[in-house]
């Protein structure tokens, strides 16, 4: 199983038995089988190479408060 952010609780059966697993903003296992279709529908991020919390808040376009004239029209 390889390790991704949970955003929703999943519910599966693996090898005859349930296997529930809950949000969380820390890594966890998540059997291979399933992590297409996860990804697809948005419950799990991949960790990636930046820190957890990153990868389960993603930033916002626009948020920049550089200090730079972004009024050419003069």
């Amino acid at each position: 199983m390889a390790k991704y952010i949970v955003k929703a609780t999943i519910q599966t059966l693996e090898k005859g038995k349930k296997l529930v697993i809950k949000p969380s903003a820390e890594p966890q296992e998540v059997p291979k089988a399933l992590v297409k279709e996860l990804l697809g529908k948005g419950l799990i991020v991949e960790t990636g190479t930046g820190s957890a919390k990153s990868a389960a808040e993603p930033t916002q376009a626009g948020d920049d408060t550089g200090t730079g004239d972004d009024n050419s029209g003069d």
